[in-house]
């Protein structure tokens, strides 16, 4: 995958796509409407990782981290060391969700040494290092948003249709 930036090639040899699923404690029966990003608190990242081997051919690996119970730090250490250092992070509306939740998360968790995990979740909305692709199909910022389900009904792509994000 070649992306241009500043009139430079990046050539990604790792690619990590990254989602995460949420829950909100303190949510009540009979709110209505998607709560703000602060409230939620993150269950379970989601990690498809994508390595050049050489020769037009990519090794893929599916990774997905369980927060537990107590077990908040150990989860945000090994995100951080599954996110990519010298590659593409790609998301899904992970500028305006996914990254600050994690971001936070880590926060409470006390882990602020995580070095991956911020500099991604401070990457420019032009950095090569980071694509939402929702910013991406918005010409960031120019129309409006769209979800990653209209983007994928568009494209044929089967979505989970019960849930939110």
């Amino acid at each position: 995958m070649r992306k241009k930036f500043n009139n430079s090639a990046f050539d990604a040899e790792i690619v990590v796509v990254l989602d995460i699923e949420t829950i909100v404690p303190d949510q009540q029966p009979d709110e209505r409407g998607f709560p703000k990003w602060p409230r939620h608190q993150p269950v379970v990242a989601s990690l498809l990782t994508a390595m050049a081997v050489g020769q037009g051919k990519w090794r893929f690996q599916l990774d997905n981290l369980e927060m537990t119970s107590g077990g908040e730090g150990p989860f945000y250490d090994t995100l951080n060391s599954r996110l990519p250092k010298d590659g593409l992070l790609l998301t899904a509306n992970g500028r305006g969700f996914d990254m600050p939740a994690l971001a936070l998360g880590a926060m409470a968790a006390r882990r602020f040494e995580l070095s991956t995990l911020s500099a991604l979740s401070r990457a420019n909305r032009y950095d090569a290092v980071h694509t939402d692709i929702c910013e991406l199909f918005s010409n960031y910022g120019g129309a409006p948003k769209p979800a990653l389900a209209e983007i994928c009904a568009v494209l044929g792509i089967p979505v989970k249709v019960d849930t939110h994000g």
